[in-house]
């Protein structure tokens, strides 16, 4: 199994101007081996904001969901919902990125994780 092509993208919601709204879309995909096994998956985010010195862990793992690995490619969505508060650690530009970790449940601890690119944010 890998994780493919993770786009992040954040909007402030119009319900209430003091959430954002994340979505980190990713391509789940298997070997032949694995879909023909249909084995049970789970897969979650964290978000983060890049910093020079630390990372700052803005959720932990969050979002998860389950699913098969029924396809060799499978496009996956996970949204969240962040407070305003929450994403603005520093002066300026927040520039955020999610890790998402795919984890197969029926061969623990069979995992993998992968980090997207960095999405410049004016919170």
């Amino acid at each position: 199994m890998e994780i493919r092509n993770i786009v992040l993208s954040a909007k402030k919601s119009v319900q209430n101007p003091n959430v954002w709204e994340i979505a980190v879309k990713y391509q789940a995909r298997f070997t032949p081996y694995e879909v023909n096994q249909r084995f049970n998956m789970r897969d979650s985010i964290s978000i983060r904001e890049d910093d020079p010195i630390s990372d700052d862990v803005i959720t932990g793992f969050v979002g998860a969901s389950s699913f098969q690995s029924n396809a060799a490619s499978i496009d996956r969505s996970i949204k969240i919902k962040v407070s305003a508060a929450g994403l603005d650690t520093e002066w300026g530009e927040e520039e955020l990125y999610a890790i998402v970790k795919l984890k197969n449940t029926d061969l623990p601890p069979l995992e993998v994780i992968k980090k997207s690119r960095t999405l410049d944010l004016k919170p």
